[in-house]
């Protein structure tokens, strides 16, 4: 009746309060994604990933047509950090990643995304990347990034959002280079 009308209005009137169920949602499906990633990385694991991370899009489509792109106030700040990781691995939809990068920049200004998610997916959808987050192992311990726009600035830029600079990130990265890809 009544009551329930005036709950669902709740957000619109005061402070978004925490969505605990839909946090427990994300972090479930956050968990269930590394589980994926971290198997052997062989030929049946790399369709368990596709199948999951179509399944995980899916799912995060319908939350953020429900709720918006979940935000620090509404899922936790760990819960917005995994439906980032959802929409980062949301590779086989670029429209989608591309839409979520829209509804995360006003976000950013106003605390309710992390600066450094966004920069993640923004590089993750463009090409030339801005801050050096994406890359790939081109030999043992060596981690590359891709072609990098106005690569002497991109220190600066990555510093504006907390990131370390490309010096470190590509130590830090490059210790997970434990083949070389295709």
């Amino acid at each position: 009746g009544f009551l329930a009308l005036l709950a669902g209005c709740q957000h619109t009137t005061g402070p978004v309060s925490l969505n605990q169920s839909l946090r427990e949602e994300l972090l479930a499906m956050q968990a269930a994604d590394q589980r994926a990633r971290n198997q052997a990385p062989d030929a049946a694991e790399a369709g368990a990933i596709g199948n999951i991370d179509k399944l995980h899009t899916a799912r995060l489509k319908e939350i953020v047509q429900l709720y918006g792109w979940p935000t620090n106030s509404l899922v936790g700040v760990d819960g917005a950090n995994a439906a980032f990781l959802l929409a980062q691995h949301a590779d086989m939809d670029p429209s989608f990643q591309r839409e979520v990068l829209r509804m995360m920049e006003p976000l950013v200004a106003s605390g309710e995304a992390q600066a450094s998610n966004h920069a993640y997916l923004w590089d993750r959808t463009n090409t030339p990347q801005k801050f050096g987050t994406q890359g790939r192992c081109v030999g043992k311990s060596q981690w590359e990034p891709r072609e990098i726009e106005s690569p002497g600035e991109v220190d600066m830029r990555r510093e504006k959002i907390g990131l370390p600079p490309m010096s470190e990130y590509i130590k830090v990265v490059s210790q997970f280079c434990t083949r070389v890809e295709g």
